[in-house]
């Protein structure tokens, strides 16, 4: 259904261990197939404010960006992945010669500091994604960090939803997606690998 633009997310790089043999430079974390929905969903709905808690490497914001026409994004991450160097010298400079405005929050999504960035610059978002942290305490804060954030219309995607293929302790994507499931519009939901989903807030 998506080959064409599983091929173009391969082609761009997907992180080593995670079902590509293409490293290529954006070193996404992504199974290709269940990445291919949520971007496709996101094309079709054209946001232009992005939010992102929790990047590694930023590949996969990069491809959003592109893809979608994204002219501003926002990043809170630790900065401790073994990625995040590939964030500072690849992918953030492509996205900022693509003319996308960038600002962002190191550090830990759970502190004072990050509710602080996010209240100052006061943004209701087209999209916000969480791929943080995926303990159920470390899922439920990163919601709470978020709410102020949105409106009716906004989207929200989450990775790592399938908690089968997960840690038993790291089962809170799973938890936080089915409580959204059962009060907000479900457009993608893609399970097998990691799992994807995508809402539209009500």
């Amino acid at each position: 259904m998506h080959s064409n633009l599983i091929a173009e997310i391969e082609r761009a790089g997907i992180a080593d261990g995670f079902g590509s043999p293409h490293m290529g430079e954006y070193r996404m974390q992504q199974a290709p197939a269940e990445f291919a929905q949520l971007v496709q969903a996101l094309v079709d709905r054209k946001p232009k404010t992005y939010l992102q808690v929790g990047s590694a490497a930023g590949g996969s914001e990069r491809f959003i960006c592109e893809k979608v026409g994204i002219k501003t994004l926002h990043i809170i991450d630790y900065g401790d992945h073994p990625e995040f160097p590939i964030w500072q010298t690849v992918n953030r400079p492509a996205l900022q010669a693509h003319g996308v405005a960038i600002l962002e929050h190191i550090g830990d999504s759970h502190d004072e500091a990050a509710e602080e960035f996010l209240a100052h610059h006061g943004l209701k978002y087209d999209l916000i994604g969480i791929d943080g942290d995926h303990t159920p305490a470390g899922a439920r804060m990163d919601w709470k960090l978020i709410e102020p954030c949105l409106r009716p219309g906004t989207l929200v995607w989450l990775h790592d939803i399938d908690s089968t293929k997960m840690r038993p302790c790291d089962n809170g994507a799973r938890e936080v997606w089915e409580k959204l499931k059962a009060r907000h519009k479900v457009i993608v939901e893609a399970l097998g690998t990691f799992g994807i989903g995508l809402v539209e807030i009500v």
